[in-house]
């Protein structure tokens, strides 16, 4: 989300799209706008199920089907580009119902230190794809400038962000080796005689 919408999104459509800087800018703010009213709402249906892996799941399974389709589908309407990336956008605040997955899946006195390895993960996103992308576009560059600065074409945004969906890809392969917590902590669940996350409770 933030490798789009803060940093590569607006140049992007400006090629895709002839948009000018401003007309960018209100994309990728209502993408932006999206990613956070969702957050709260995949929350409570993680809540309202008792489900933390099974919701994650989807929700980043959705974004990295959503964000495919916005950027690989050929001549994609700018509807329909914004209805697709904000649908991923919505799918991407998923990454709320992590902090509660990551602290209920330790004993209850580790819950600060994974809070803050798991935001430290939730960070590195942004941190390496922003850079990443650059580098795939400078791979891609013709040797265009305009007043000096390089220009980059359509197949070259398409490359770079490629790596954006390769993330979501590798999150869902990360996520389906947790077990669920089933919204539940460790610790009280362990010292009640039953783990949260027994294989009898992953089958059901």
């Amino acid at each position: 989300m933030l490798a789009f919408c803060g940093l590569w999104g607006v140049p992007y459509l400006a090629v895709r799209y002839g948009l000018n800087p401003s007309e960018s800018a209100a994309v990728t703010s209502t993408i932006m706008l999206a990613w956070a009213f969702a957050g709260p709402f995949i929350g409570g249906v993680s809540e309202r199920y008792g489900r933390r892996k099974t919701v994650y799941l989807t929700a980043i399974t959705l974004a990295a089907a959503g964000w495919l389709a916005a950027i690989c589908l050929p001549s994609l309407p700018l509807w329909a580009f914004v209805m697709l990336a904000t649908l991923g956008g919505m799918a991407c605040g998923a990454v709320i119902i992590g902090f509660a997955f990551a602290k209920e899946s330790v004993p209850v006195e580790l819950a600060g230190t994974v809070s803050g390895v798991c935001n430290m993960g939730a960070m590195a996103g942004p941190m390496l794809l922003q850079p990443a992308i650059g580098l795939v576009l400078d791979l891609h560059w013709t040797g265009a400038l305009e007043n000096g600065v390089r220009v980059y074409g359509l197949e070259a945004y398409r490359s770079g962000l490629l790596l954006i969906v390769a993330w979501l890809v590798l999150a869902v392969a990360a996520a389906a080796f947790t077990r669920d917590s089933r919204c539940r902590q460790y610790v009280a669940e362990e010292a009640a005689g039953r783990h949260p996350t027994s294989p009898s409770d992953d089958s059901q």
